[in-house]
């Protein structure tokens, strides 16, 4: 009956043979029926995929038939290598003239490579360890954006090192600063007459200040992008203002090569359209890197329902560089800031200095990956070792738990902020920080500089408070004011309630004695 069956099976693919159906089918009679297969029939059926794998390379049918022989009989993937790298090559010429009946060749007019080939390779280097992973990124990455881009964002979501990788730097500064010089080494590189003078460096007005001394230490300009309007609405950079800015320094001569964007400011935890940003950047003006400094908000994409507002898609569509701070809100002592690479040979390229003591055998052949050539210095620190205790101590449903505690403590605070007639918000509430001052409705005359000298009457009071908390200040588009932001792991609620009674006593009692005129006023 069997027999037959697998007969019948035949018939079907030599009338069609990317009939799936029939492949599956095959695998059942032959491997599935509850009859041993020896190593015969093994070898049958594997002589089988490979020359209908010769005879239209691109039938992925036969590619997962081949496949499911060796996961079925525990055959490593690395026994088939010899038979798939052909099949990954440009073209079958020069080929044609040689027969192999183990490992049959593509046929002569096979469209080559093939996308299935370039993944079983890739599955084959990976198989291997570390020392396979950057030759499996590569073929990833050919797949990916090359010869097979449906499957993008399904091989995106299978976990392979395809348009990333990561690197722990010291701090956000550090990062941002190796992005800027992989930046400026693009830029140059496409554009040799340019000279260094005529550089910028594209940051915000609420952008943290390592932007102005990364300009400083590299001898370039810098622009500040006016955003200070746009971040009392929570929002800061979009394209528009990018746009603008550019046309501006390009008619003046100088030349834009990196934008560093943010999702969640220092000042407020304001959010840089990054989508926006990177589509304007896609079809304007291809030269400028996007860095996104996500120092401490980025932890926040942790957790599904807060990677909309912390721009997760337009971060994975168009960022060349993110980085992410781990001891800022990661649970993680400092230092630990990880830094994601859209493309490390742009690090490499820039930052690889190999004297002849540095030199070894697997550096030479590829087979390592040499982290000095990632980032400014030539030692480091094994700080990997941090995140990992951490995420193996609370797992990702504890770490999810902590960042969805620390914002849901936030939301109390900002609560009692909404609801006080003595308070108002400078930005909306962002995650766990709030930014207020005191703003009485009972003084709707009192102007801006009123104010300013009475919050920092305020702030200066709270620090005889530095036993129960410790307030910041900040300044966003001339507005001094205060920022709380919940962050330490055994942080409760009723610290949350503590914090607001101090607050709320220490304010009643500046702006009593603003209001008597018993405030001296400060330069």
């Amino acid at each position: 009956m069997w027999a037959g069956e697998l007969a019948f099976v035949e018939r079907l693919l030599e009338k069609d043979l990317r009939n799936n159906s029939a492949w599956h089918h095959r695998f059942f009679v032959v491997f599935e029926r509850g009859s041993e297969s020896g190593e015969e029939v093994v070898k049958n059926e594997l002589s089988f995929a490979k020359e209908n794998i010769s005879a239209a390379p691109n039938n992925a049918s036969a590619w997962n038939y081949l496949r499911g022989i060796l996961d079925h009989k525990h055959i490593p993937y690395s026994t088939q290598a010899s038979f798939v790298k052909p099949y990954t090559r440009t073209s079958a010429s020069g080929q044609e003239d040689v027969v192999d009946l183990e490992d049959p060749l593509p046929s002569k007019d096979a469209e080559l490579p093939a996308a299935a080939a370039i993944e079983f390779l890739a599955d084959i280097y990976e198989a291997v360890g570390r020392g396979g992973l950057p030759n499996a990124t590569e073929l990833w990455k050919s797949l990916a954006n090359e010869h097979d881009t449906i499957r993008k964002k399904y091989v995106v979501l299978l976990g392979h090192l395809l348009d990333t990788e990561t690197l722990v730097q010291t701090t956000a500064s550090d990062s941002a600063l190796t992005a800027i010089v992989a930046a400026r080494a693009r830029y140059t590189t496409a554009n040799p007459g340019v000279p260094l003078e005529s550089l910028i460096i594209y940051v915000t007005s609420q952008t943290h200040s390592f932007g102005k001394k990364a300009a400083l230490i590299l001898g370039l300009h810098v622009r500040a992008i006016d955003v200070d309007e746009d971040v009392r609405a929570g929002w800061g950079l979009d394209g528009a203002k990018l746009r603008q800015s550019v046309k501006e320094d390009r008619d003046a001569g100088l030349h834009p090569f990196i934008l560093v964007a943010t999702v969640g400011t220092t000042s407020t935890g304001a959010i840089d359209r990054i989508a926006d940003l990177g589509a304007t950047i896609k079809e304007k003006f291809p030269f400028l890197w996007l860095h996104v400094d996500a120092a401490w908000a980025g932890v926040t994409l942790s957790c599904p329902e807060h990677r909309e507002k912390a721009q997760l898609a337009g971060i994975n569509e168009y960022a060349d560089s993110l980085c992410v701070n781990f001891h800022k809100w990661g649970l993680t002592n400092f230092d630990c800031s990880a830094l994601w690479v859209r493309d490390r040979g742009l690090l490499v390229n820039a930052l690889d200095v190999t004297p002849e003591y540095l030199r070894t055998k697997h550096g030479d052949a590829g087979t390592v990956i040499d982290y000095r050539n990632w980032h400014l210095s030539l030692g480091r620190r094994f700080r990997s070792l941090k995140i990992w205790f951490v995420l193996r101590s609370f797992g990702i449903e504890g770490f999810q738990s902590y960042i969805r505690r620390c914002i849901a403590l936030s939301d109390v605070f900002a609560k009692y902020i909404q609801e006080s007639d003595i308070f108002d918000f400078v930005a909306p509430p962002s995650f766990a920080l709030t930014v207020f001052r005191i703003a009485p409705a009972s003084e709707p005359n009192a102007d801006l500089a009123q104010l300013n000298d009475l919050n920092r009457a305020f702030h200066e009071a709270l620090q005889s408070h530095h036993a129960e908390l410790v307030l910041t200040q900040t300044e966003v588009g001339g507005v001094f004011c205060m920022r709380l932001a919940v962050g330490a792991a055994r942080t409760e609620e009723r610290d949350i309630v503590q914090a607001w009674t101090i607050i709320k006593d220490v304010a009643e009692d500046v702006l009593r004695r603003w209001k008597d005129g018993k405030l001296e006023p400060k330069n």
